[in-house]
């Protein structure tokens, strides 16, 4: 459930929160955020890169979150495989989403995140090795 996944994410944060993805009202925490003008329930597979890109290819607005992380991340996923394959309508070509999660977003660090440096290799082989 992604109310409950969300309680663990590092986008749980009053700078953030759901409507950093989702848009919305960030004046109203209830569900008539879902009401207001530009809420996306569920972005489409193309949009995913862009949502996650308009805030970690910020440099100003990242600096203000956390100073420690990168912000050229979009273009480089632009610039991969990946990237080109999903620009091309593929949507089976991993996302931000994909990799890192919808919800429960951790730091890299943990040893939770399915990105930790001790788990990448096993989260590719999991999509690879799946015809």
């Amino acid at each position: 459930m992604p109310a409950t996944e969300y309680q663990a994410s590092v986008h749980r944060d009053d700078r953030i929160g759901c409507v950093g993805c989702h848009k919305g009202d960030p004046r109203d925490p209830t569900a008539g955020a879902h009401k207001a003008e530009g809420f996306v329930a569920h972005p489409q597979h193309a949009e995913v890169p862009e949502i996650c890109g308009g805030c970690h290819s910020d440099a100003a607005y990242m600096r203000h979150i956390n100073a420690r992380l990168p912000v050229g991340q979009l273009s480089l996923y632009r610039l991969s495989l990946h990237g080109r394959l999903s620009a091309s309508g593929d949507a089976k070509a991993p996302t931000c989403a994909v990799c890192h999660g919808k919800h429960e977003v951790l730091p890299g660090a943990s040893s939770k995140s399915p990105v930790n440096r001790a788990k990448v290799a096993q989260l590719c082989k999991g999509w690879h090795a799946d015809p």
